[in-house]
């Protein structure tokens, strides 16, 4: 294919006209922004085939809101200066430590939130379970649940048929979490605080409930499903599914609300 100079001239339009199109608000943002200025820009202009199915599930009000979105521009600070967040931690999750089972299983540390916050920002959602569970339950002798006769003593069969099941379970809380996004239409937390941001340069989803809430969620329930964990395990397990979704705050991309939310979610899915 030979290219024109109206060839290229299209292409460029069309890739700025991509640069310039977000969630619904095409003037620049003013910072700082208000309480009523938050709710002016909580809607989206982008759709779902399902917008408006919440399954019951509530947003946050436009106060709370703001407040998080203060602690989660304040964590950020820290994150960037390598410092652990205890007192975040401790607002949110009850407990100011980095979960063993993270720190193990991920290579991460308190020393460095960063690669926390790093730890969240690519991943395909199922490194939740491969990543994590798997290798915990391996190492802790946790019980596996009696498989068909027709798989017993096939470990190979055992894990696919267990690793199937947890995936099948994590994408089914994934579309569910989507359903609430398009309900609620939430913009990004990043967006209200940080002067320096301009907009994605793509079209982004909304906000609210997390993604990356919704898999750790149903990794969660499948890890309690799938074996037999004793309930001092059940416990580790949990913090550490909910501080691994909470690393989104560290990023800047989702408020502990929306984190916590979408754990509940993927749970319940």
């Amino acid at each position: 294919m030979i290219w024109s100079g109206k060839d290229a001239f299209l292409l460029l339009g069309f890739i700025m006209a991509l640069r310039t199109f977000n969630l619904g608000h095409s003037e620049p943002i003013v910072y700082p922004v208000d309480t009523p200025g938050l709710a002016a820009l909580g809607e989206t202009s982008l759709v779902s085939p399902r917008e408006g199915n919440l399954h019951g599930y509530s947003a946050i009000s436009d106060a709370n809101y703001a407040l998080e979105v203060a602690d989660v521009a304040d964590v950020r600070v820290l994150v960037r200066s390598n410092i652990w967040p205890a007192d975040f931690m401790n607002t949110y999750l009850g407990a100011s430590n980095l979960s063993p089972i993270l720190a193990k299983y991920l290579g991460l540390s308190e020393a460095n939130p960063q690669k926390c916050a790093d730890a969240v920002k690519s991943d395909h959602p199922f490194d939740g379970w491969d990543n994590i569970i798997e290798p915990y339950v391996s190492d802790e002798e946790i019980v596996e649940l009696p498989q068909p006769p027709d798989h017993e003593g096939d470990q190979m069969v055992e894990n696919v048929t267990r690793r199937a099941a947890a995936h099948t379970a994590i994408a089914y809380a994934l579309e569910k979490a989507f359903d609430v996004k398009y309900a609620i239409g939430q913009l990004r937390p990043v967006e209200y605080y940080d002067h320096t941001f301009d907009r994605y340069e793509t079209p982004n989803h909304p906000e609210s409930p997390a993604g990356h809430g919704a898999f750790c969620g149903a990794s969660q329930a499948q890890f309690e499903l799938l074996y037999v964990p004793s309930a001092g395990q059940i416990a580790d397990m949990t913090y550490a599914t909910k501080q691994l979704a909470m690393f989104r705050s560290f990023a800047g991309l989702h408020i502990p609300f929306s984190n916590l939310l979408g754990w509940t979610i993927g749970y319940e899915a």
